[in-house]
């Protein structure tokens, strides 16, 4: 089992590792459902701590339709992050018609270059998500995060369940959205997910950190 702390801040960061979280995603303004983090924060955090940090290239809030300005703007991002050390990149692409943007993808696989991608939660405005995720693991992502295409995990679990036995361990399913300590079981038997991802409500300490992992 894994746990992913979601973090906008350097004390987030730093409960996460205090906490035995496994790995971090970096990203700024969770308001807006994420955003790439800062050239300081990243930098700050890869000191402070030993874990994988994972980094969100998402230049701004909105659709998950990226314009060819913003993609632009992502592909530049990505390759900051990557030069200061981030352990993975979190990006994610669509079309008008709700597909994977697939030459976006292309492209951003060629700028990470071996280093991990996680497809992030536009997952669940794909229309067809079945045929997404067989998209995303033929053109090498590492992982999806995922509320099974719902508001939150728990509405989600049967797609979730569904995307885990379709991965098949060729893709990581993530499960997120609304995972706490009370459900994170719940959560994990009725999926079969064994990798999970939370904010803990933008303030992550130690121990609600060490209180969601030792519910795995």
């Amino acid at each position: 089992m894994k746990f992913e702390v979601c973090t906008e801040t350097l004390a987030g960061a730093k409960a996460a590792q205090e906490g035995g979280a496994h790995r971090i995603e970096l990203c700024a303004q969770l308001d807006l459902d994420g955003l790439t983090p800062s050239d300081d924060l990243l930098l700050a955090v890869k000191q402070a701590v030993d874990l994988p940090v994972l980094c969100m290239a998402r230049p701004c809030g909105g659709s998950f339709h990226l314009g060819k300005e913003v993609f632009e703007g992502l592909l530049e991002q990505a390759k900051q992050l990557k030069a200061l050390g981030a352990d993975g990149l979190v990006v994610g692409m669509l079309t008008s018609q709700g597909a994977v943007d697939l030459q976006q993808l292309k492209r951003l696989m060629h700028v990470a270059d071996g280093l991990p991608v996680t497809f992030h939660r536009a997952m669940d405005h794909t229309l067809h998500v079945e045929e997404a995720l067989e998209v995303l693991i033929a053109h090498g992502v590492k992982r999806v995060l995922t509320s099974g295409c719902r508001g939150n995990a728990e509405q989600g679990t049967e797609q979730l369940r569904k995307l885990v036995e379709q991965a098949a361990g060729r893709i990581d399913i993530v499960v997120g959205g609304g995972v706490r300590a009370h459900n994170v079981r719940q959560l994990q038997q009725a999926t079969g997910a064994t990798e999970f991802h939370s904010a803990l409500d933008r303030n992550p300490t130690a121990g609600t950190v060490l209180e969601l992992v030792k519910s795995l």
